[in-house]
């Protein structure tokens, strides 16, 4: 199976290379993992009473260390999805509701 690195890009544009990488049979698996990490994330975020930070991005490379997906933390936070760990986004939810100074 192919591997596939998930680099992690910010708001400064620096990045966090991913060492290990991980197996999926295609990109779009490796899309799917993207996605439902994306969405893992900011949710934590959320729950430490941090901004959005929806300027992040994967970058995702192959078994070459080639570029061959872009995977911006504003496409998870757009899409609905049941991939996220619902019990996590409802935590993230209610937190975000109890931040001081939120109306």
């Amino acid at each position: 199976m192919p591997r596939y690195f998930f680099c992690l890009r910010d708001e400064n544009g620096n990045l966090q290379e991913d060492p290990e990488g991980q197996e999926f049979s295609d990109l779009a698996g490796a899309e799917e993992n993207a996605m439902v990490s994306a969405k893992e994330i900011l949710a934590e975020e959320l729950l430490r009473g941090k901004p959005v930070r929806t300027g992040l991005a994967f970058e995702i490379l192959d078994e070459n260390h080639k570029l061959v997906l872009r995977f911006p933390f504003a496409f998870a936070a757009e899409r609905s999805g049941t991939s996220l760990n619902l019990e996590l986004l409802t935590f993230a939810l209610i937190a975000c509701a109890n931040i001081p100074g939120k109306p």
